[in-house]
Formats: structure tokens, C-alpha cells, sequence
């Protein structure tokens, strides 16, 4: 009986050798989760990628002149460990009136006319972080403060709800179901 515990002894070392590669192969196999290079070209615009960086969707143009596009990896990472490996919500991407064929990450979008509305839009900005922490960190880099532009939206807003007469308001609503 002593050679067989023997044996046990020596192969338990070997065995938990083994485990410890297994589990180290597997926790960087699954990793490396989300790559803007694999995604599709309509899931690619404000998603983030495992590591933290932003997907953008680039215009490459191929050999023979015709352009295509390409998710690639920007320089740009997100400081919310809670959007790393996620895609936008098709939700998110309406409610905030955005393209999912947008493409680059530049600041051209400041020059529209009026452009923080639909990221204020109490749709888009309570629901959709990501893409507020996005247009916030652009917006703050080229020093326009987002949050300080829906303020001023808010403040118009909530104004107007307190200038509309009381009857206009319950027309504009929809007419809730009867519970008898």
C-alpha cells in the first residue's frame, strides 16, 4: 500500500501545474472579449472595446478605387470600466438622433447648429451614458462643457412647461385608457 501513495504524491504536484496553465490559457482566451476589428460595420460606431478604447468606423479605400468601410481601434479609451466590451444599444443610438455609419472620431459635429439637443434629450442623456460620456469627453477636449449647454436646454424647457396653459397641456397628452 505504500508504493501507490507514493505515486499519488508524485503526480499531484504535475496536476496542479496543469490546472494552473489550463486556467491561464482560458482567462486570456476569453480576455480579449470585444475587438472593433471584428465587429461589423453597423455595430462598430460608439461601441467600446474590451480594453477600453473606442471603436470608429474609417473609410479604407481598396485597390481598385472602391471605398469600404472598416471598424478599427481609436486612440481614444473611455474611463468607465462599466462600457468596456459593449455596443450601443440600437435604442440608444435613436433616442440620441445619431448614425450608425458614423464615421472618424472628430469634433465636426460642434459646428452643427444646435447638435446638444438630441444629446440632451431626456431620452438620450438619462439612458444612454455611453454615448453622453462620448460627446462629453469630445465636446470637453475642444472646450465646449456639454453638461453646461443641457442645462441651458433644461432650463428653456422647464420654463415653457410652466408658461403652457393647463389646457393645452392635457389636449397634448394622450388620452389614458379607460379602466372600467
Amino acid at each position: 500500500m505504500a508504493a501507490p501513495a507514493r505515486q499519488y504524491c508524485n503526480v499531484f504536484p504535475v496536476a496542479i501545474i496543469y490546472i494552473l496553465v489550463y486556467v491561464t490559457i482560458l482567462k486570456y482566451s476569453f480576455a480579449v472579449g470585444l475587438q472593433c476589428e471584428e465587429l461589423q460595420v453597423e455595430d462598430c460606431a460608439f461601441a467600446v472595446s474590451s480594453s477600453g478604447a473606442r471603436c470608429v468606423l474609417e473609410t479604407n479605400v481598396a485597390k481598385d478605387g472602391s471605398v469600404e468601410l472598416e471598424c478599427q481601434t481609436s486612440q481614444v479609451v473611455t474611463s468607465e470600466e462599466r462600457w468596456r466590451g459593449r455596443k450601443e444599444s440600437a435604442e440608444c443610438v435613436e433616442w440620441c438622433g445619431l448614425d450608425r455609419k458614423w464615421i472618424g472620431l472628430s469634433s465636426d459635429f460642434l459646428s452643427e447648429h444646435e447638435w446638444h439637443k438630441r444629446i440632451c434629450e431626456p431620452s438620450c442623456y438619462l439612458n444612454c451614458p455611453n454615448i453622453v460620456d462620448f460627446f462629453s469627453s469630445v465636446a470637453d477636449a475642444e472646450g465646449v462643457g456639454l453638461i453646461p449647454l443641457c442645462e441651458v436646454d433644461w432650463k428653456r424647457l422647464h420654463r415653457k412647461m410652466i408658461e403652457t396653459p393647463q389646457e393645452e397641456v392635457q389636449t397634448a397628452l394622450p388620452m389614458a385608457p379607460s379602466t372600467m
